[in-house]
């Protein structure tokens, strides 16, 4: 004999019989005070005040990549173990705040595209950074000159000493370019002075 089989979820419950529906209508008419409560005992109001909302609530985790930058990353894991909770503890607040200030997460302004720049805002934008940014650089440069030179003083004294120097050339030696031809030896100059 053949058995059909039937499985049933809370989205797809099996239908209600004539009698369920009975007894679910007198139910709904029973008024409050009818109810047995004796096996579970209403809660007062002193002990609704000291209830805490969500206090078993534990958010489903989602596995992600996400790109970092390194010196953040760097910053968590020198807290010790446990940085991804970590992150997703910051993430929380941020979100948190943002839900309670109504506002959206903060994200980067977007980079236009090389077309929508005109030129008279890179003008400007070069401006401003020569006028707020690079005046800082400028006052530190005599500084950081002086203080390179004093550090590579040592290297640079060591790899002079082992230099093997060339031995000076003679006023013959040197040569001397005439026309298009470099003559570099004396019989190549008698040569090309014969030609001309």
């Amino acid at each position: 004999m053949k058995t059909k089989m039937v499985s049933h979820t809370l989205e797809t419950p099996p239908a209600l019989t004539d009698a369920q529906r009975e007894h679910l209508a007198e139910l709904a008419a029973l008024p409050d005070e009818s109810i047995d409560t004796s096996d579970i005992p209403e809660l007062s109001d002193e002990a609704w005040s000291a209830g805490v909302r969500g206090r078993f609530y534990r958010p489903v985790k989602q596995q992600i990549t996400a790109r970092v930058d390194a010196d953040v990353l760097d910053w968590l894991k020198s807290q010790g173990r446990g940085y991804q909770g970590r992150l997703n503890a910051i993430l929380r607040r941020e979100m948190l705040a943002a839900l309670k200030q109504g506002r959206r997460a903060y994200s980067p302004t977007p980079m236009r595209s090389p077309r929508e720049n005109q030129h008279e805002h890179i003008c400007q934008s070069l401006e401003l950074f020569a006028a707020e940014v690079m005046g800082e650089f400028k006052a530190e440069v005599a500084e950081r000159e002086a203080r390179k030179a004093a550090e590579l003083a040592p290297y640079l004294e060591a790899a002079m000493a082992r230099k093997r120097w060339m031995r000076p050339l003679a006023d013959d030696e040197i040569p001397r370019p005439l026309g298009r031809m470099l003559a570099s030896t004396p019989i190549e100059r008698l040569v090309y002075a014969e030609k001309l």
